[in-house]
């Protein structure tokens, strides 16, 4: 190993490290049967875009403004629905009539 391959190691990001970790940990708390552990999970993913946002806003990059902007309102609100307790039943998700897709 020489030194000239060492110094063309980027090291990380750490607000993109940061962004990246909090999504992920979005995803598993979001996916669990607690509706305090999926709040948690949307608030990864509330501080977790917001620092996609602000990576956006910096490097002038309007895509990534507006997708992550887009992700940080429906993290808001399914932050605010995780703690009502709104439940929405099966049927209300069956886009193509009882029974599912196949019937």
């Amino acid at each position: 190993m020489t030194i000239e391959f060492l110094s063309n190691i980027t090291l990380p990001d750490p607000m993109m490290s940061a962004a990246v970790l909090l999504g992920i940990s979005g995803a598993l708390f979001v996916a669990a049967k607690s509706s305090k552990i999926r709040s948690a999970g949307f608030l990864c993913w509330i501080f977790g875009n917001l620092i996609w946002i602000l990576e956006g806003a910096f490097t002038e990059n309007i895509y990534m403004v507006v997708m992550f902007g887009f992700y940080w309102v429906t993290a808001v609100f399914g932050f605010f629905n995780s703690r009502t307790g709104l439940k929405i039943s099966p049927d209300e998700w069956d886009c193509f009539g009882k029974g599912g897709a196949g019937n």
